[in-house]
């Protein structure tokens, strides 16, 4: 049986202890994004969510958005654009949730998978009538050595647990299609009890999330939308480039 201290001991070799400016790549050792940033994010994009937010990054958003990976040749792609069709009852939904989003710089959409197991965070920034991706992507298998069972809803719930760390203190909307993750991350903010070392880990990020951020995330039908299809690809650790 391995013992707590041994388990520290192995997340910490696993992962490289390097530096980003001032960012504290160890602040979050056993969650977060296997993609290494291929381009540096410009700095008038940067700006742009700097803007969004009330107070300055913490190290746990320092953390993950010089995590997230540039997905070029796609600045013409509009994230609202059309994807998979979806249910005649749906349509109305997705329409009035596009609409409500067409004002808006910056939007975020997550996804998980269980085959292979990993999750996926992806960011559109508005520049003009350009678009700036960024994606942030983890295998579960890296980040859970100990966890033999890890489920689809474990993919999604920590997608949507680093989204909300991502844009905390910031007006910026999650899109996501899965219900239950939504109830299972409001679990984690509020849960006392766990059995495993990673549990606690989720549950110190969860708790640092206010209540009312909550209130950002928002349901679409599955790859209903362009933003959507692609954390669905990346979800499974999709590095190559696509239109």
């Amino acid at each position: 049986m391995v013992k707590e201290d041994q388990w520290k001991d192995r997340k910490v070799q696993q992962m490289e202890s390097s530096s980003w400016g001032e960012v504290n790549t160890n602040c979050l050792l056993t969650i977060g994004f296997d993609c290494s940033q291929t381009l540096k994010i410009p700095s008038d994009v940067e700006e742009i969510l700097e803007k969004f937010f009330s107070q300055p990054w913490d190290k746990d958003q320092q953390y993950l958005w010089h995590r997230m990976s540039i997905i070029e040749d796609m600045s013409t792609l509009d994230p609202l654009s059309g994807g998979e069709e979806v249910e005649k009852f749906d349509k109305t939904l997705v329409a009035e949730v596009v609409e409500n989003l067409k004002e808006n710089r910056v939007i975020c959409a997550v996804d998980g998978s269980n085959a292979p197991v990993g999750f996926s965070v992806v960011v559109a920034v508005k520049l003009g009538k350009k678009f700036c991706w960024l994606v942030g992507y983890a295998s579960g298998k890296k980040f859970c050595h100990l966890e033999k069972d890890l489920t689809h809803m474990d993919m999604e719930t920590e997608a949507l647990l680093l989204a909300l760390t991502l844009v905390k203190g910031a007006d910026i909307q999650i899109l996501c299609d899965s219900k239950s993750a939504v109830s299972s991350v409001k679990a984690w903010s509020r849960n006392t009890t766990f059995t495993k070392l990673h549990q606690k880990k989720l549950r110190n990020l969860a708790r640092k999330i206010p209540e009312e951020d909550f209130n950002k995330i928002k349901w679409l039908p599955r790859n209903c939308i362009a933003i959507m299809e692609k954390a669905d690809l990346y979800s499974h650790g999709v590095e190559t480039q696509f239109q």
